[in-house]
């Protein structure tokens, strides 16, 4: 879900601002971390609860390069 609120903010947010369109490159990378910062998640459910403390950090660090990229 929030992997799909990311890809939203990326495309349309620069537009409604009048900003510059942001590089794939910025996008793409933050896109896989977000995925594997999910699948981290979901496997320390199922094994060990560090991955899931692995899984927050990556999550959070990605999302504030997103953020930084918008």
């Amino acid at each position: 879900m929030l992997t799909i609120v990311f890809g939203f903010l990326m495309t349309t947010y620069p537009h409604w601002m009048n900003g510059t369109e942001i590089p794939w490159f910025r996008y793409v990378p933050a896109w896989a971390g977000l995925t594997g910062g999910m699948t981290l998640f979901y496997l320390g459910l199922f094994t060990q609860t560090v991955w899931i403390t692995l899984s927050l950090v990556l999550f959070l660090a990605v999302w504030a390069w997103a953020l930084a990229a918008l």
